[in-house]
């Protein structure tokens, strides 16, 4: 669906500053609350709510935790997730494929001395048929 403007009115730049000031991020106090435990490297349980899935937990926590420059590892309990803080950044898995480096998914770009080759056997058979 296309988007309709009714009208439009200029802003000055000291609503615009107040706006975006307002805008702020909003931190629940209780995943701060918890960054600061992590942040001591005690290993903490936090367990599920109801009709909470132990993945969004996970991902919330160590999205939460990569914005404050911390590293978690995190691993999912019955009923619960567990977390603690890790020393070193966790090492992305690389996809199937890419174990050789320069190495690209897909079909592969044709060479241009294999296509003047093949043109020149045409052009021949071409003339040899005439």
């Amino acid at each position: 669906m296309p988007v309709k403007i009714g009208s439009f009115e200029p802003l000055s730049e000291a609503e615009f500053t107040t706006l975006r000031q307002q805008k702020g991020r909003k931190v629940d106090p209780a995943m701060a609350a918890l960054l600061d435990e992590i942040a001591t490297g005690r290993p903490v349980r936090v367990p599920l709510l109801d009709g909470q899935s132990a993945r969004g937990l996970r991902v919330a926590i160590s999205r939460a935790a990569a914005t404050r420059g911390l590293s978690v590892e995190t691993l999912k309990g019955d009923g619960f997730v567990a977390v603690r803080k890790a020393e070193k950044p966790p090492i992305r898995k690389s996809g199937p494929g890419s174990s050789e480096p320069g190495k690209r998914r897909g079909r592969p770009p044709k060479r241009q001395e294999q296509d003047a080759a093949e043109i020149a056997s045409l052009q021949d058979l071409a003339a040899g048929e005439s």
